[in-house]
């Protein structure tokens, strides 16, 4: 029973941002997004550096391992990913 006011009334704020937000977008206003937190873009961009790294590492390791394995042929040499 109180789940349904709850919900009524959520679901009419939202109808009525829905609204004003339209108004203000036909009136030529501008919407300001919501801020992303820094430290979350930062940790993003982290991930991403961190993949890169692991990527060159792993490549640098299979360039070292077909050196030390090198003997004069191609046997046992493994492809280096590009």
């Amino acid at each position: 029973m109180i789940d349904g006011i709850i919900y009524r009334v959520l679901l009419m704020a939202a109808f009525l941002f829905g609204l004003k937000t339209g108004m203000n977008l036909n009136k030529g206003v501008s919407i300001n997004p919501l801020k992303i937190v820094p430290k979350v873009i930062n940790k993003v961009a982290n991930i991403k550096e961190d993949k890169k790294a692991k990527e060159e590492l792993d490549k640098l390791n299979t360039i070292l391992s077909n050196i030390e394995n090198y003997d004069g042929t191609s046997k046992g040499q493994k492809k280096v990913g590009a």
